[in-house]
């Protein structure tokens, strides 16, 4: 055989090994995208509850913390706990006071932010994290808040998929997390409790940059009922963003940024509030109306001729 028909064939074989190659790729790549949705249910059944959820003995610390009772223990005392804790002041003051204490094996720090507000109940302060539609009305930076996996009992936890939008040219951060709501008439306390897990039905992508660390619970106490103004309120927060920010720069934003960030709660907080106001005037008005009508002469049946 001459060296051009050698040629020839060895042309001709790899360009059909090329096309196989190309078409294994094809229906393998196929086949993963008809299996992806399988994957995601099978996924959201192997998640781990009983090693994951958020337990009633975590509640229960959390309501029973002695820094969650600011509203019991004198301000010099609760100052002294904190910072016989390791807590250290940033922002001192009247309605707001912000700690901060080193994370155990990173630069970072966790927060404490505790405050009072007596413009609003705690019911709908409440609301205003708890509610997903309505956070992605008034968080302008969300871009994308859904439940991905709830446990099946009352009162029970569920898992979060929430995309934040970043400045550019960074990446936006993902966040999987598991959380928990209770209202505990007992302690009169509402508690909210977040931190980072993993689903298999929400898989890391290059797509955003994922927090593996991150937690958030809330305590809340308010002064009288749920549904008068006037509440007390604790948040304790940590996360790392993942981000080559100066330790400095990074640690002056975030100190500065879970204030901001309770601040924007409270006022979405008092529009959710004024809503309520409006529709419980509304409702009243039509009430009243309706009683008028009822008692005029138009609507009465005369049992005599």
């Amino acid at each position: 055989m001459s060296a051009n028909m050698l040629k020839v064939k060895y042309m001709q074989l790899t360009l059909l090994f090329n096309k196989a190659y190309d078409l294994i790729h094809s229906l393998a790549k196929t086949l993963r995208s008809k299996r992806r949705p399988f994957s995601v249910l099978l996924g959201a059944t192997l998640f781990k509850w009983e090693e994951e959820k958020i337990t009633d003995e975590e509640i229960y610390k959390y309501q029973s913390n002695d820094d969650s009772r600011r509203n019991t223990l004198p301000g010099q005392n609760l100052v002294n706990k904190l910072v016989e804790d390791g807590w250290e002041p940033v922002i001192q003051k009247e309605c707001i006071q912000v700690w901060r204490k080193a994370f155990p094996n990173s630069y970072l720090y966790e927060y404490k932010v505790m405050g009072t507000f007596y413009d609003v109940p705690a019911r709908t302060f409440f609301a205003v994290q708890t509610d997903i539609e309505y956070r992605k009305q008034w968080d302008k930076l969300v871009i994308k808040l859904d439940i991905i996996d709830k446990e099946d009992v009352e009162n029970g936890c569920e898992v979060m998929h929430w995309v934040m939008h970043y400045p550019y040219p960074m990446y936006s951060r993902e966040y999987v997390y598991i959380r928990r709501a209770v209202i505990s008439p007992e302690t009169n306390t509402m508690v909210l409790v977040s931190r980072a897990t993993d689903h298999p039905a929400c898989p890391v992508n290059n797509k955003y940059v994922r927090v593996t660390e991150y937690s958030s619970r809330m305590v809340i106490r308010p002064h009288r009922t749920y549904d008068d103004n006037g509440f007390d309120y604790v948040l304790t927060y940590f996360d790392d963003p993942q981000a080559a920010f100066p330790t400095p720069a990074y640690n002056w934003m975030a100190s500065s940024g879970v204030p901001d960030f309770v601040e924007k709660l409270h006022n979405a907080a008092r529009e959710l509030h004024k809503q309520e106001q409006r529709n419980k005037s509304s409702l009243s008005i039509t009430k009243s109306q309706n009683q008028k009508e009822s008692c005029s002469s138009n609507n009465l049946e005369y049992m005599y001729m």
